[in-house]
């Protein structure tokens, strides 16, 4: 974990001291072009936590699928700026809710707060800027903290609490791909998958955009999964529904 997280922050440290380069091949080439997007996802949201009750019995654990089970909505924040053929970008996402369940013999209660962040530089090689297949590495950043009670309907039977809160930091490599088909409307692929600190992580998206006078609306789906380990506690998180933003570029 320690050597993960040094190996990550010597790659953000060269990310960022590579970005004046970047810039300055762009304005070589010509003015940057920013995008400023704040979007809109409403996910729905499950978690799924497994207990290993043995360290000896790694198969020996008791899971409890489904115990957040919410369509959130969260206010989002994109920035973007492209040259030719370099780019980068960064994302800010933060959600924050709780649930409880109801069964025959206990009843879970679970809330769940996480902060999401990317930051990204962007391999652009096509003749058009935002258009055709764009290739991006970088880190993705999660704070999270998950809490969970575990109430048996039996009085004579232990309570059970989890609570889990981890700062987690991966290496981000994806690419996307933008399909324009008239000079108004367009479709854009994406696909990216994190290793460090998580056990799991991958993010996929599909977004259709109408192009404006200042900027584009664009509408779509994006799919999130999260999985980590903290000390025989096994979370795993997706998050899955629409996007809706709007782009203002200059």
């Amino acid at each position: 974990m320690k050597r993960s997280r040094r190996i990550l922050c010597a790659m953000a440290s060269l990310a960022v001291t590579a970005l004046p380069s970047f810039k300055a091949m762009a304005d070589d080439a010509g003015k940057l072009s920013w995008v400023i997007e704040p979007y809109l996802w409403a996910p729905s949201i499950r978690s799924d936590l497994n207990l290993r009750l043995s360290p000896i019995e790694q198969s020996n654990t008791v899971s409890f699928p489904d115990i957040l089970s919410k369509v959130s909505a969260a206010a989002e924040l994109r920035g973007e700026a492209q040259g030719d053929d370099f780019g980068g970008f960064a994302d800010i996402l933060y959600l924050s809710l709780k649930d409880h369940h109801s069964r025959d013999r206990f009843s879970t209660h679970s809330s769940l707060k996480t902060s999401i962040g990317e930051a990204a530089a962007l391999w652009s090689p096509g003749d058009v800027r935002f258009e055709g297949f764009e290739g991006f590495a970088g880190i993705r950043y999660f704070d999270a903290s998950f809490k969970f009670r575990f109430d048996p309907t039996d009085p004579e039977r232990r309570r059970g609490r989890v609570d889990v809160s981890k700062n987690l930091t991966d290496f981000m490599i994806g690419a996307r791909y933008t399909f324009r088909f008239t000079p108004a409307w367009a479709l854009t692929l994406r696909g990216d998958g994190g290793f460090g600190d998580t056990d799991t992580n991958y993010n996929a998206s599909i977004l259709g955009s109408y192009r404006t006078h200042h900027g584009a609306w664009l509408f779509g789906y994006r799919y999130m999964v999260t999985k980590f380990d903290d000390q025989g506690r096994n979370l795993k998180l997706k998050m899955y529904g629409p996007e809706v933003a709007y782009a203002f570029m200059f």
